[in-house]
């Protein structure tokens, strides 16, 4: 990193520090209306601010609700936007304007996954109002007073409380008939962890903690949808046993060497009851297929 790099960033941290120090007062206020009302930003910079209410209330609402595999996570999937036309060619950025771009790219980002997010729940978002609101907060003004802001903050919560409360009863009464099917089926198992499975394809072998797995999977929803496919993509993932999630590892010893399984797993070993939207709806029973393809010592 050059040293006008790491003179940006600090510059960027240190305005960060002045916005969360401008916002104590606020913070105080509202300390007990807003805690635990928003979900935790997931983007990088929360960390940076996630001890500040009004900022963090403000950041949630405009990031997509958090969730992973308990206990790990499989690597996650591509979020970037698609990459321009030859026709809409963008202008190489100085050095010194990288840092703000970044900055950009955040909220952008943190934009795209709110609108994925509030579509599946039937919120509409008006990007062009959003991004008005970003750009006369830069410039120090406002067209709300700072307890209408508030105000609206709150009610924009509850209702995303709501509506993704309807959503998850509706996945939650879905997932439990699934369930009750399956275990239906002959060769159905329990395990002691709380999911369901059936082995497709018989082991060649057990497995040992020390072993690199490879392994292919595809992740689905009860109703068929499908999420991640790596057999689809003709890619697989490969790394040490106890590096796999805990649930994957369970999969990987009951599998074996060569084998094949089918998991269902309830939402509280998988996404929880907030899900992964706008791709895992809240409280989502998962259904992972997978295949030991190979193991190494």
């Amino acid at each position: 990193m050059s040293d006008q790099s790491a003179r940006e960033i600090k510059q960027l941290q240190l305005e960060v520090s002045r916005l969360n120090n401008a916002l104590d007062s606020a913070q105080a206020r509202q300390k007990n209306l807003l805690s635990g009302l928003f979900p935790t930003a997931v983007w990088p910079a929360s960390g940076l601010i996630s001890s500040h209410d009004i900022f963090s209330a403000a950041l949630s609402v405009i990031s997509p609700l958090s969730g992973a595999i308990a206990g790990s996570a499989l690597p996650t999937r591509n979020l970037q936007p698609d990459a321009p036309s030859r026709h809409n060619v963008l202008t190489p950025l100085a050095d010194e304007m990288k840092a703000d771009y970044a900055a950009g790219i955040l909220i952008g980002r943190n934009i795209m996954q709110m609108n994925k997010r509030n579509s599946a729940l039937n919120i509409k978002t008006d990007n062009q109002t959003v991004l008005s609101g970003i750009q006369d907060f830069l410039e120090q003004r406002s067209r709300l007073s700072e307890e209408e802001v508030n105000d609206v903050l709150f009610t924009v919560g509850s209702t995303l409380q709501e509506a993704t409360e309807a959503f998850s009863s509706r996945h939650q009464l879905a997932g439990a008939a699934f369930v009750e099917k399956f275990i239906k089926r002959a060769g159905t198992h329990r395990a002691p962890a709380g999911f369901y499975y059936k082995i497709e394809q018989k082991s060649r072998g057990v497995v040992a903690p020390s072993d690199k797995i490879t392994i292919r999977i595809r992740e689905s929803l009860v109703d068929g949808t499908v999420v991640s496919d790596s057999g689809r993509s003709g890619s697989v993932i490969s790394q040490q046993l106890n590096a796999y999630p805990p649930l994957f590892q369970d999969a990987i010893y009951l599998a074996g060497q060569k084998g094949a399984i089918t998991l269902v797993v309830p939402p509280e070993l998988a996404y929880g009851e907030e899900g992964n939207p706008p791709l895992i709806p809240p409280a989502a029973t998962m259904i992972y297929y997978l295949e030991v393809i190979d193991t190494t010592s």
